[in-house]
């Protein structure tokens, strides 16, 4: 099993949006990289683990590197959770509008630098 689908395999979390602020303070818990061949660019998975108010979220996406160092979301619509986020009117969001908030979460997370550490070129 991939990292990304032990996120997907972990128990549904329903958060409210004050619990979905919290978020981006998310423990780093797992990557890997992948060497395409020598010389070449990385991909890999990147997972990030919290407990939050007792429960176990996480939030995980693929990643690769345009050139040497610069490294991006593959697809920013493939951002995979446990995460179902309650709105103020008591609703849960569908998975589109809770993909943007989680894009949100990954984008405020230093992510990369983690990566850049691992695959100096």
């Amino acid at each position: 099993m991939s990292i990304a689908g032990k996120v997907i395999s972990m128990r549904q979390v329903t958060i409210s949006f004050a619990q979905f602020e919290r978020l981006p303070h998310l423990l780093h818990l797992a990557d890997f990289t992948i060497i395409r061949s020598p010389n070449a660019l990385h991909f890999g998975q990147m997972v990030w683990e919290a407990k939050l108010d007792g429960n176990r979220v996480g939030i995980a996406w693929e990643w690769t590197e345009l050139q040497p160092s610069v490294v991006i979301i593959m697809d920013p619509m493939n951002v995979r959770s446990n995460i179902r986020i309650q709105g103020i009117d008591g609703e849960v969001l569908d998975s589109e509008r809770t993909l943007v908030y989680l894009n949100g979460v990954v984008f405020s997370l230093a992510w990369q630098g983690h990566i850049r550490a691992k695959t100096m070129h």
